[in-house]
């Protein structure tokens, strides 16, 4: 079994597509479940309808959320709005008026280097509510401590840990032997968390790092830089 740590977003629906689940550590979750994968998420959504969506959508995908916790005091993060552009203003519009569309503050993007949503005694009680993993994912920004719950559970299991940074992340040093993988500022495609989720199937199934690696990029379409 696979767990990845990293709290899920509320994608609105629009006029072509319904609402449903956004954020990195889902779209691994999602990934390494269509790559054969069992999957839990922990995770912490609000205790609102955002939430209730959310949990139906990563019900829909397969990906297990037993230990993703209802927050009755913050809501559902959700995904951000897209920045609208009108390409071609009327001739007797102000240029520089109302062009963009701005992403209301309480919105986040979730990613590696934003604020952490879970805290370490967060962690541990979903580590220890969950058992049978052999790989944990971090997709969330934790604490020293709470990469260090989530070490000793990998360690105390015999499981990997896969650890997600921000790119030019100088933060908090990351615990020995953890696989640390550093996350693009965006991933329009979905190319990176995919190449996550097959590396974490690929360790699941008893694939050593070099082997689960090449496995990911192979199947996940990532290319490796010229340098």
């Amino acid at each position: 079994m696979i767990v990845v740590i990293g709290s899920p977003l509320h994608r609105p629906g629009s006029g072509d597509r319904p609402s449903g689940v956004a954020g990195l550590a889902a779209g691994i979750a999602a990934a390494a479940t269509g790559a054969g994968g069992s999957v839990q998420l922990v995770g912490r959504v609000g205790e609102d309808p955002a939430g209730d969506a959310t949990l139906l959508a990563l019900s829909d995908l397969g990906i297990g959320h037993v230990a993703t916790l209802r927050d009755p005091a913050r809501p559902t993060p959700v995904e951000p709005a897209p920045i609208e552009v009108d390409p071609a203003p009327a001739l007797d519009d102000d240029p520089f008026g109302d062009l963009v569309t701005a992403v209301p503050d309480d919105r986040t993007s979730m990613r590696p280097g934003d604020p952490a949503t879970l805290d370490p005694d967060d962690v541990g009680l979903a580590l220890q509510y969950l058992d049978g993993f052999r790989v944990i994912v971090v997709a969330d920004r934790l604490s020293r401590s709470g990469l260090d719950v989530a070490a000793e559970a990998a360690a105390y299991g015999g499981a990997r840990l896969v650890a997600i940074v921000a790119e030019g992340d100088a933060g908090e040093p990351l615990p020995e032997g953890a696989i640390v993988l550093e996350a693009p500022p965006d991933d329009p495609d979905g190319i990176f968390a995919r190449t996550v989720g097959s590396l974490a199937v690929a360790l699941d199934q008893g694939a050593d790092v070099a082997a689960a690696l090449a496995i990911a990029v192979g199947s996940s379409g990532w290319e490796r830089s010229a340098d």
